[in-house]
């Protein structure tokens, strides 16, 4: 069985956690990130299947991540899903080529709902 890998991407340690607990119970491989230099060396060196980014994080933002991953082709089979506050940013993000985008604050059953949408 191949784990998908799940790149969560927020600067709130206690999100990260709560997110990774959800779904490592659902055999996911999890991989963290606190800001965007570190969430683009991981989604390079990892290659992850799923990447969950919000978008208000420190050093590079997340939109940022979002447009280099549309950059390079490296990146294409990597399923995006933001996290915002901000409807005009979820919409700016799905027209960036994000997968799909959670409003905060979201409900757990939504979240693994768009993550296994993107893993499918």
């Amino acid at each position: 069985m191949t784990y998908k890998t799940v790149l969560i991407v927020d600067d709130d340690e206690d999100i990260r956690t709560v997110i990774r607990m959800r779904l490592e119970r659902l055999s996911y491989r999890i991989i963290e990130a606190g800001n965007g230099n570190e969430a683009l060396q991981l989604i390079r060196s990892h290659l992850p299947d799923v990447v969950l980014l919000d978008l208000q994080i420190p050093q590079v933002q997340g939109m940022q991540i979002l447009k280099t991953l549309q950059m390079d082709t490296t990146f294409d089979s990597i399923k995006v899903i933001v996290i915002t506050g901000e409807d005009q940013a979820a919409k700016d993000a799905l027209q960036h080529g994000a997968f799909a985008s959670l409003s905060k604050p979201f409900r757990p059953v939504e979240l693994v709902e768009k993550i296994m949408a993107a893993s499918a």
